[in-house]
């Protein structure tokens, strides 16, 4: 599934949905992303969430999936 993910960002980097479900798969599975270390996959994590919720403002998925990710990383109050 993480692979899946990565080539929706890559090959579609206009599609809310990629980063969002990016964002959520590098939280509740950091061991399937290698290349980063734990405090690195939370900002990695955030970056897209935002990237997310940006490419789609007003798509309640990618509202939703950004918050669940700030939430999940710590940024409660950026989250709301």
């Amino acid at each position: 599934m993480v692979s899946v993910a990565k080539r929706a960002v890559k090959y579609g980097p206009e599609l809310s949905d990629g980063y969002s479900l990016l964002a959520g798969l590098m939280i509740k599975q950091p061991q399937r992303i290698s290349r980063y270390n734990d405090e690195e996959i939370k900002l990695v994590a955030k970056e897209y969430a935002i990237k997310a919720a940006d490419l789609n403002p007003r798509g309640i998925i990618s509202i939703l999936a950004a918050a669940n990710s700030l939430f999940t990383v710590g940024l409660f109050e950026k989250s709301l």
